[in-house]
């Protein structure tokens, strides 16, 4: 492909993309940037989603002070991103 070409998401992104819903500050695509990750959950997907094409998907949360991570209470935009490396840490996050 033509380096300047628009690629369509459906050939770029896996069939199943593991979502983690982000309350703060958004991720940008093209932007190497450390996600520190302790829920149990969160970690439970990094590693199913390590397992196959290592793709995570990031929603924010509409609500900093939700505690509720149902479908409409996330933007329906955001940024997919592949992991590259894991580090385990001492508190037992990723």
């Amino acid at each position: 492909m033509p380096e300047k070409q628009i690629i369509p998401a459906s050939m770029m992104l896996p069939n199943k993309l593991f979502i983690i819903p982000l309350s703060g500050n958004p991720i940008y695509p093209g932007i190497f940037t450390p996600m520190m990750l302790s829920e149990a959950q969160d970690i439970a997907l990094a590693d199913e989603s390590m397992s196959g094409d290592s793709m995570l998907g990031f929603l924010l949360l509409r609500s900093n002070e939700s505690q509720n991570t149902d479908a409409d209470e996330l933007y329906t935009i955001g940024t997919a991103a592949k992991i590259i490396k894991r580090i385990n840490l001492p508190d037992g996050g990723i």
